[in-house]
């Protein structure tokens, strides 16, 4: 047999093998990237899932947040709105990450509205900025780039293979842990499970390594002239995304250790002044609303929190409410009174807890 034939039976089998890589691909889809399966399995990493949850779930609302809001439970959510909602979220999340995500869920053309929750320390220069960090493949719109999908490395070497073998696995009968088993659209990145939410776990950490407990992303120094800066660019965002679909703004209720925190380390201040300047703005925006939870008296309860920011599914029911009742509706009169509201909050929780907390002025 001569090279000619070689070569071309070469190329021949290795276009078989990818065409057959491609084919189960798209069959299996381990992202849901084309559409969405019940009853199989689902990658949990959220920069790939989110991609196929947009675009193909069934929804008129889409919760967007980081990992403070992974906890919010759709249907709960449904169930007191009437909404039919999905979540978007990821670790972190930074403000290039929510454009890129803001503009899918803009070019589906689905969302009625949309309920953002905005961590202030993604205003802060020195919170991490990731270009790059989602796949661009799965959110663009080339179709050329489903090539990375289909074939793609992170598809074949880190993801199928698992699923597959956990769901071959299950049902065969064996015992796989349930925390392997993503089914639910609703579950993908939930995290509580198995967490201790504890004040004893809290002030323990606090006490043992105050200087670096979970506290990276808003103990350095705070530009407050570049927070502005990004505060105005979110606002360009959400009034632009305002006129194609509702907006819902809302500040999660970080634990009253949290601001004691900041108060500590001397940027209460910068982070309350971005707050008001957000709250006064988005006043102006018709199709925009703003709720508080910053203000909830059980951000004094550290027994909901397992660590200074992140709370209970509990606490995301009770948000879930607030979604529909507006009961933490923020209005033009209230921002002043809000933050004299989160103040009187912070002092409370200060005089119960001065035998362990360093008090700040």
């Amino acid at each position: 047999m001569n090279s000619r034939i070689w070569i071309t039976l070469f190329f021949c089998v290795s276009c078989l093998i990818f065409l057959g890589m491609a084919l189960f691909t798209y069959c299996y889809d381990p992202y849901s990237y084309y559409r969405i399966n019940d009853e199989q399995l689902k990658v949990s990493s959220l920069p790939l899932s989110n991609p196929g949850i947009v675009r193909n779930a069934d929804y008129d609302t889409v919760i967007v947040g980081s990992s403070v809001m992974q906890n919010f439970d759709p249907k709960v959510v449904d169930e007191v709105t009437g909404y039919k909602t999905v979540k978007v979220s990821l670790s972190d999340l930074s403000q290039n990450q929510r454009k890129v995500i803001f503009e899918l869920i803009l070019r589906e053309k689905k969302a009625e509205r949309i309920f953002y929750g905005l961590d202030l320390f993604s205003l802060s220069p020195s919170h991490r900025e990731v270009s790059g960090s989602l796949p661009d493949y799965l959110y663009n719109q080339s179709c050329l780039d489903d090539i990375k999908y289909v074939l793609g490395y992170e598809n074949w070497f880190r993801f199928t293979p698992v699923l597959v073998g956990l769901q071959l696995a299950s049902g065969l009968g064996f015992d796989v842990p349930q925390e392997k088993m993503a089914v639910s659209l609703d579950q993908i990145g939930n995290w509580d499970d198995g967490v201790v939410f504890s004040k004893d776990l809290l002030r323990s950490q606090y006490l043992k390594n105050a200087q670096s407990f979970s506290f990276s992303k808003a103990v350095t120094s705070v530009s407050r002239e570049a927070m502005f800066n990004r505060a105005d660019d979110l606002l360009r965002d959400l009034k632009n995304a305002s006129t194609e679909t509702e907006i819902t703004v809302f500040f999660p209720p970080y634990s009253a250790l949290y601001w004691n925190m900041l108060k500590e380390r001397g940027l209460y201040d910068s982070y309350v002044d971005v707050k008001k300047h957000i709250c006064y703005q988005l006043q102006l925006c018709e199709k925009v609303e703003v709720l508080d939870y910053q203000i909830m008296p059980l951000i004094l309860n550290l027994d909901y929190y397992k660590d200074e920011m992140h709370y209970s599914k509990e606490v995301n029911d009770i948000m879930s409410s607030g979604f529909a009742e507006k009961g933490w509706l923020v209005r033009r009169n209230d921002i002043d009174t809000n933050i004299d509201e989160l103040n009187d909050l912070i002092l409370q929780f200060e005089l119960e807890n001065r035998d362990w907390l360093r008090v700040v002025d």
